[in-house]
């Protein structure tokens, strides 16, 4: 009898490993977020509306003729990522069937910049991968590196720099970004922006100088 016990909790926290191995696409928003939080991804409570319920309740709205007015919910929340600095978004899409079409979660860093592993690593890339993927596809981080420098990194498309200029202020950006690249079944996108907005400008960032990079899953 107690081998059977023995057996069936080991089963029981297999099955359990299995259902946080898949990441976020084809879950639940709530899912996505719970399997995020499996593989690193801590909900700040610092932020108002930071909780998917709060996000969801305005997608049930219907115009004067009854229709859902948003198709698609676009859920961001604000949290920390285990064992990397700084503060990352998981932005998650919620399509008319209430599951995840898209997630998308930024970087602690560029990985076009990185070649070593030693490099890769403080980018954050494999974590974010984990987190949108799952522990499946993203096996080891060696793994994940050489598929971005590998596959990703010739992919990467460099745009030509834009300056804006409205009534507000003005700002020069560039990007660089990859998209649709097949990856254990599903598409990846990556896109890194960067540049200078006055609308940026504030007592921690007084020359308006922002970077950002982000890793995206969808179908």
């Amino acid at each position: 009898m107690r081998t059977l016990t023995v057996g069936a909790v080991v089963i029981s926290a297999f099955l359990a490993a299995c259902a946080h191995a898949q990441g976020c696409l084809s879950e639940s928003p709530q899912d996505c977020l719970r399997n995020a939080e499996n593989s690193g991804f801590r909900l700040s409570r610092n932020y108002p509306d930071n909780t998917i319920d709060s996000q969801l309740a305005g997608s049930t709205q219907v115009d004067v003729n009854g229709h859902r007015i948003a198709r698609d919910t676009h859920i961001s929340l604000v949290g920390t990522i285990r064992g990397e600095s700084g503060v990352h978004t998981l932005g998650i899409m919620v399509g008319e069937n209430g599951l995840v079409i898209s997630a998308s979660i930024t970087l602690a860093g560029n990985p076009l910049l990185a070649q070593a592993a030693s490099e890769y690593a403080v980018t954050g890339l494999y974590p974010a991968t984990r987190i949108l993927f799952g522990s499946v596809c993203a096996a080891s981080p060696l793994e994940v590196y050489r598929f971005f420098e590998n596959t990703v990194k010739p992919s990467v498309v460099w745009h030509k720099k834009e300056t804006d200029f409205t009534d507000r202020g003005a700002s020069t950006t560039s990007m660089q970004d990859a998209t649709n690249v097949p990856f254990c079944g599903e598409k990846l996108d990556f896109m890194s922006e960067s540049g200078v907005d006055t609308e940026q400008i504030s007592y921690r960032n007084p020359d308006g100088i922002y970077q950002v990079e982000t890793l995206t899953a969808h179908t």
